[in-house]
């Protein structure tokens, strides 16, 4: 498990992919992720960025 801020982190990815792995609550300030479930997320993530040719 990764630990960070829930807001933080979640809010940080979520515009480009829309999938960002569900928090798992630790207590009443803590968070964490399963980290292969973050692994699986970050692998579906494009990478580079693809230049159209006219």
């Amino acid at each position: 498990m990764t630990l960070g801020s829930h807001a933080e982190h979640r809010n940080l990815w979520r515009d480009q992919a829309g999938k960002f792995p569900a928090p798992i609550q630790l207590g009443t300030r803590a968070v964490a992720w399963d980290e292969q479930e973050l692994v699986r997320w970050q692998g579906s993530l494009s990478r580079g960025v693809k230049k159209q040719l006219n």
